[in-house]
C-alpha cells in the first residue's frame, strides 16, 4: 500500500493537524492494507518538523511456516519516489524470549533489515527518523520492532539505530517491505507516520 502526502490528516475528532508546541501531529497513514507485500508513505518530510516517526503493525497472511523479515529505505523524489538506495550505516541487536542472551551484529547495506524480527504471526515496529538543518547532514534512524516465531510462541525484540549519509539527496518518504519470505501471501495491517517540531 502507498500513499502520498497532500496536507495534513486530522487529529483526532475534528482536529486540524496540529497539536502546537512539541507534540506529536499525525501527518499521513496509508490506511488498512490487505494486499500487497510492503508499506508507502511520499512526500512526509518537510523543513515543518524535525523528528518524524512512522509506526507499522503487520501480519505475513496464509500459513505462519516460513521465516519473513521486512526492511526499509527511505525515499526521494516526492509524490512519485524512489527508492533512496545509498548506504545505511548501523548495529542491531536482539533479544528473544527463550534465551538469556543478546545478539549484536553491524551492516553496512543499501537497506535497513530486521532480519531478526519475524513477521509471520505479527510484528509491531516504531521508527523514528531525525532530519538536521544542517546541509549535506545524515539522515539518523532509531528502529524498535517486535515479532513472534512462526513455530512457536516466542517474541523476538529488536532494537536497530544507524544513519544514512544522502550526500545533498532530499529525502522525501520511506517503504517498510518484504525482504525475505513468502511473497504470496499478503499483508495486513497499516502504518502511519507523525511529525513533532523541536
Amino acid at each position: 500500500g502507498a500513499v502520498t502526502l497532500g496536507t495534513p490528516l486530522p487529529v483526532g475528532s475534528g482536529g486540524t493537524g496540529t497539536t502546537g508546541g512539541s507534540g506529536w501531529v499525525k501527518l499521513a497513514t496509508t490506511g488498512d492494507i490487505t494486499s500487497g507485500t510492503s508499506f508507502t508513505i511520499d512526500n512526509c518530510f518537510s523543513t515543518t518538523y524535525h523528528k518524524y516517526r512512522f509506526v507499522y503493525d503487520v501480519t505475513n497472511g496464509g500459513a505462519a511456516s516460513g521465516s519473513n523479515h521486512v526492511a526499509f529505505r527511505l525515499r526521494t523524489g516526492g509524490a512519485s519516489g524512489a527508492d533512496l538506495t545509498s548506504t545505511y550505516h548501523y548495529r542491531a541487536t536482539r533479544g528473544y524470549s527463550g534465551h538469556t542472551n543478546v545478539e549484536i551484529a553491524a551492516h553496512d547495506r543499501n537497506y535497513v533489515n530486521d532480519n531478526y524480527s519475524r513477521l509471520d504471526k505479527g510484528q509491531h515496529g516504531v521508527i523514528d527518523i531525525f532530519r538536521s538543518a544542517v546541509h549535506n547532514a545524515p539522515v539518523f534512524f532509531d528502529y524498535e520492532s517486535i515479532g513472534t516465531h512462526p513455530s512457536n510462541d516466542e517474541c523476538f525484540p529488536t532494537k536497530i539505530q544507524g544513519a544514512n549519509h544522502t550526500n545533498n539527496t532530499t529525502v522525501t518518504g520511506l517503504k517498510l517491505y518484504l525482504y525475505s519470505g513468502e511473497t504470496s501471501n499478503a499483508w495486513t495491517g497499516r502504518m502511519t507516520v507523525y511529525g513533532a517540531i523541536r
